[in-house]
């Protein structure tokens, strides 16, 4: 018996800054509890002392329609929870500045941990079988939350604590040299809870806020999910003189508890273009223009099953010529919820349909052959060339669990304000006397089908002198089916204040869809060097697509093929070198090794949005501006990574032309070095020292932000780059081996 076993432990602090347009600070209204504004802005503070501004234009009484007295809000007009959550900006720090005025410097906190054994043993000649576990712990505290927060301000962070059990059963039986039996068993056990990173009870509702920085939690937490797989593989093998066939199955079962606080605290969201005429006055007046709520039981259960079923056969004609060939089927069970506590709509009916069964139609077509061929043209060179087609597994994240938060089982609270005069404010906006707009639903497709891929490829290694390999090599993809969301009752573009009129279904506001109806393309070429320790490849690229994330909308849901663009990954130059060096053996470095891989990659893409509503559709951020020219430029900056002179805002009731990701954002210059040593302890007993060295020569490598922050109608921040990736990191570890 043996038994080996390694323990890993690491704390990684990284800062990271950011530069935000907090504009007004606490003192504009916590002071006097008064807002005034004048044609330079605001006075805030003690006016005794002289004025300070504020960029503030003058606003309106909403109740009258006519500018405040003086261009004064009265203390007793300040509502108390917009003054509350008014408060929650900081106080500038960046002196001088009306706009980006104020930059923090965060620290984000990771501790990991992973800890396993092996055990193998032989229990006769010809049966052997082995043990495994795994445990792996990764919590990450974010004081900014940019992943899937509202706002790039601190004091709005998360809490995610990721815990891995994963545990395998092997067993291995030759019945005759050319037949070999393999059973495995696999259990794999994954909790993730998703906090706000703080106090509970000082979670705040999300306020988006026109031209200032959204203020709020996240409006996903607290969240939590528990996944399940349990997996049991059977196989068989035949070895024969010139061929190979390999025949097996395998069947998982994939149950997921999840729990996920949506919108629960609710999402209120000020606009300069009614009531005051100011988005912030607005917010102190507690007059939102619209505002959403969900409230109910969101946990669920799911469960599905998988079988795949697969043959492989090799075998080589000649000498100098290997082929494989294969065929594989997959077959996964429509997803189900154990409670039954789902609802899905129907397009052809216009209703909704509770617990239906089953959620949508089983696809039973996965056919997925695949082909191979090695060949020795002459001498040492090699050429292969290959073709299969892969099918992937629906997941409950891919929007499936939502269909859960559906009514009757929660209740999703959706109100747009009165036009000119406020029908509701921040403390009255959820009372049940106070109607509400047709509730938004989430939907899934009844042809639900399992996306796969083909892939293809032809490559050809070719030794060069002084045990030097050049390689060259060709990559093709077409994605089939792919994920994506879309809003069913999207209104055509038009006035704003009509949109409700223009969706195909009256009874419902928006309905979100998750089909697998997206597609892509992809093709790379490559060219590899590797000479005994030392390794390098450049990489050329373009991949194309039209879905983005699973979360994003398009800009229209009824014209998808304005979405075909860049894929969010698409990087179209990538060069990376790695090597490894023994350092000389002498007396303070005998037997210290030190490795290092550089990185040089050019810019993923993204797109210019807008804040504003201009198509008229009820749904902002998703337009997209007018784009008159291309926007990228040879020599960017921080403060201005494209052309921003290149958008314009498209005419009212339209959708703007941009495309889809038409920006390349930053690239990525980084090397990474380790030094390590390895002692022995005894003839079975080792000790290995590691130091790692992340981004070793601390080259600043900035971030672009995301594309629903990247807002073509806010002139003071579009274009400019806030958040750099980490900055020199240190790690070190310490590993036994027995």
């Amino acid at each position: 018996m043996r038994e080996t076993s390694s323990i890993r432990r690491t704390r990684l602090f990284r800062r990271s800054s950011i530069t935000s347009s907090a504009a007004l600070p606490a003192e504009c209204f916590a002071k006097e509890r008064t807002f005034t504004p004048n044609t330079g802005g605001c006075v805030f503070g003690n006016p005794s002392r002289g004025p300070r501004l504020c960029p503030i234009r003058s606003f309106l009484d909403p109740e009258t329609g006519f500018p405040f007295p003086d261009n004064r809000i009265p203390a007793n007009r300040l509502h108390p929870l917009g003054l509350a959550l008014a408060r929650l900006y900081p106080a500038p720090n960046v002196p001088g500045a009306t706009t980006q005025n104020y930059r923090a410097v965060g620290k984000l906190e990771t501790a990991a941990d992973a800890y396993g054994f092996r055990l193998d043993h032989r229990w006769t000649v010809s049966n052997e079988a082995f043990l495994e576990y795994q445990f792996n712990r990764d919590t990450t505290k974010d004081p900014f939350n940019l992943l899937s927060g509202i706002t790039n301000l601190p004091s709005f962070g998360v809490r995610d604590a990721l815990r891995t059990h994963t545990a395998r059963i092997n067993n291995t039986h030759i019945f005759s040299p050319t037949l070999i039996h393999q059973a495995r068993f696999s259990a794999s056990f994954l909790t993730q809870p998703r906090t706000i990173l703080g106090p509970q009870d000082r979670a705040t509702p999300a306020v988006l806020i026109t031209d200032l920085s959204n203020l709020g939690h996240a409006t996903n937490l607290p969240q939590e999910r528990r996944n399940r797989s349990f997996e049991l593989l059977n196989e068989l093998s035949w070895q024969r003189a010139s061929s190979s066939t390999k025949v097996g199955g395998v069947v998982r079962y994939l149950p997921l508890h999840a729990t996920l606080d949506l919108y629960s605290r609710g999402q209120f969201q000020f606009t300069g273009g009614i009531f005051s005429q100011n988005s912030l006055a607005n917010l102190l007046l507690g007059v939102p223009t619209n505002a959403l709520r969900m409230q109910g039981n969101t946990t669920r259960n799911f469960r599905t099953w998988t079988t795949s079923l697969y043959v492989q056969h090799d075998w080589r004609p000649s000498p100098r010529v290997s082929v494989n060939a294969g065929l594989r089927y997959d077959y996964q069970t429509p997803f189900r919820e154990a409670n039954n506590r789902v609802a899905n709509f129907n397009p052809a009916t216009g209703v909704m349909e509770t617990s239906p069964k089953p959620l949508y139609n089983p696809d039973r077509n996965n056919f997925a052959p695949r082909v191979g061929i090695s060949w020795l043209p002459f001498g040492s060179v090699v050429a292969r060339a290959g073709y299969g087609i892969f099918y992937d597994t629906l997941a409950v994240g891919d929007s499936l669990f939502l269909l859960g938060l559906n009514p009757p089982f929660v209740r999703f609270d959706v109100k747009d304000n009165g036009p000119a005069l406020p029908e509701f404010d921040l403390s009255t906006a959820f009372n049940e006397a106070s109607a509400s707009v047709q509730p938004s639903i989430f939907s899934a497709s009844r042809d639900l089908p399992n996306p796969y891929v083909q892939q293809w490829n032809l490559s050809i290694e070719v030794p060069l002198r002084g045990d030097t390999l050049l390689g060259l090599s060709y990559y093709g993809q077409k994605g089939t089916r792919l994920r994506r969301q879309l809003n069913l009752n999207q209104p055509t573009a038009g006035p704003i204040n009509s949109f409700n009129d223009r969706r195909p279904f009256a009874n419902f506001k928006n309905i979100f869809q998750f089909e697998t109806s997206a597609s892509s393309i992809a093709h790379a070429a490559e060219v590899r060097m590797e000479r005994r320790l030392f390794v390098a490849a450049y990489r050329f690229s373009r991949s194309i697509d039209d879905a983005t994330l699973i979360s994003v909308l398009p800009q229209n849901s009824h014209n998808l093929r304005a979405e075909r663009g860049l894929s969010d990954f698409h990087m179209k130059h990538r060069l990376v070198s790695s090597t490894t060096y023994n350092l000389p053996s002498r007396r303070f470095i005998k037997g210290w090794q030190v490795q290092a891989i550089g990185t040089l990659q050019s810019g993923t893409p993204l797109s210019a949005v807008l804040g504003a509503d201009v198509a008229g559709t009820g749904s902002p951020i998703v337009n997209r501006p007018d784009l008159i020219r291309n926007p990228n430029i040879s020599n960017p900056t921080p403060s201005r990574f494209f052309d921003t002179s290149a958008f314009r805002i498209p005419a009212e009731g339209t959708f703007g032309n941009s495309g889809r990701n038409v920006i390349i954002g930053p690239g990525i210059w980084n090397v990474d070095a380790a030094v390590t040593r390895t002692l022995r302890l005894s003839d079975a007993t080792r000790a290995q020292f590691r130091t790692d060295f992340y981004n070793v020569l601390n080259h600043p490598n900035f971030v672009a932000p995301p594309s629903m922050q990247n807002f073509a109608d806010a002139p003071d921040t579009f274009g400019v780059l806030f958040v750099a990736r980490s900055p020199r990191i240190l790690q070190f570890g310490l590993k036994f081996l027995w």
